[in-house]
């Protein structure tokens, strides 16, 4: 398991650990407590490729193993956030809620909903969204994910750029689904 910045994460007698470093001739990995910002020294070090870790210093610390599952349902609804654009945010939030042990769900505020929702929706952020997001008609930049569906079809959207053709001229876009275009041909008027 990693770390929301990429580190890796072990978990240990019911303590997450985290790298830290390595040592200078590169032949120890050391790590330390996912909660060291908090103050608890506990360390541990480990041989680089060995899964034997020994440790050096004692936890401060009260990490439990509400924490790690509250951890591992974050990381399951960021996935879903990531796999089901269109599952409603409302929904991912309270089926994490509903799976979070009993004493973390008791405890768990508007604040701590709402920033779950905001997660969920930090997910899904679109990239190349600030090219197209842009001020300037000239400069906006349609990547595949704008110019289909997204990422759930290959059907095609934009269906005309003009600056294509002239891009000197008056700037136009045409949006359609193919499905769009046959209700049009089946409904002229």
């Amino acid at each position: 398991m990693n770390t929301n910045r990429g580190k890796s994460l072990v978990v240990i007698e019911g303590k997450e650990m985290i790298t830290h470093m390595k040592s200078k001739n590169g032949q120890k990995q050391y790590w330390r407590c996912s909660k060291y910002a908090d103050g608890c020294k506990a360390r541990r070090t480990s041989e680089i490729g060995s899964e034997q870790i020994s440790m050096t210093q004692e936890h401060s610390c009260t990490v439990g193993t509400a924490d790690i599952e509250k951890r591992t349902v974050k990381k399951e609804m960021k996935i879903k956030a990531r796999t089901n654009a269109r599952e409603p945010t409302r929904n991912l939030v309270y089926e994490a809620c509903g799976s979070l042990p009993n004493e973390v769900s008791v405890q768990t505020t508007s604040k701590d909903l709402s920033n779950l929702a905001r997660m969920v929706q930090r997910q899904r952020e679109i990239p190349g969204r600030a090219g197209v997001d842009t001020n300037a008609l000239y400069q906006i930049e349609f990547n595949d994910f704008f110019s289909s569906l997204g990422n759930h079809s290959e059907e095609r959207f934009l269906l005309w750029d003009s600056r294509e053709d002239d891009s000197e001229d008056v700037v136009i876009f045409i949006f359609a689904t193919d499905a769009g275009l046959d209700r049009l041909r089946q409904f002229p008027h």
